[in-house]
C-alpha cells in the first residue's frame, strides 16, 4: 500500500500556490482556445448570450459577401479576417475577457453591441472541459510527480 500523506502534501502545495494563480496561468495557456471559441460563436452569427446578432447585413453587403463566397445568412463580423485576428484574452485576478484591438473594433461594437466579444456559457463550459481541465491534470500530474 501506498502512503497517503507524500500525495496530500504535494497536493496542498500546489494549492498553497494560489488557485486563483493557478487557474490564471491555465486561461493564459489556453488562449488561444478561448479566442477560438469566441470566433466560432460570431461564425455562428451570436452574441455571449446566444442572441442572433444584429442587426442584418445590408442587400449590398449580402451581396459582396456571396461574391466573396463568404457567409451572408448570417452576421459573422468577419470579412477580411483582421478583426478576428486582433483578438487578445486578458486574465485577471478572478477572471477573463477578451477583447479585440482591430481599428473597427469600436465602430463594430456601436453598432453590433458588446456582446459580440466574450464567452456564451456553453462554450465557458467546454472552455473548461476540454481546455483548462487538460491543462490543470498535466499540471497536477506534473506536480505530484516531481
Amino acid at each position: 500500500m501506498l502512503p497517503f500523506k507524500p500525495l496530500s502534501a504535494k497536493l496542498q502545495a500546489l494549492l498553497n500556490g494560489g488557485l486563483n494563480d493557478i487557474v490564471k496561468s491555465l486561461v493564459v495557456l489556453e488562449q488561444d482556445f478561448a479566442i477560438d471559441l469566441n470566433q466560432g460563436q460570431l461564425n455562428e452569427g451570436q452574441n455571449i448570450d446566444k442572441s442572433d446578432i444584429i442587426p442584418e447585413y445590408s442587400r449590398t453587403t449580402i451581396s459582396i459577401k456571396k461574391s466573396k463566397n463568404q457567409i451572408s445568412d448570417r452576421v459573422t463580423l468577419r470579412d477580411t479576417g483582421d478583426f478576428y485576428k486582433s483578438f487578445k484574452l486578458k486574465a485577471e485576478n478572478d477572471s477573463f475577457s477578451i477583447s479585440a484591438t482591430d481599428s473597427k473594433t469600436n465602430k463594430l461594437q456601436k453598432k453590433y453591441g458588446t456582446k459580440i466579444l466574450g464567452l456564451s456559457e456553453e462554450s465557458k463550459a467546454i472552455f473548461a472541459r476540454h481546455g483548462l481541465k487538460i491543462q490543470l491534470m498535466k499540471l497536477i500530474k506534473q506536480k505530484i510527480v516531481q
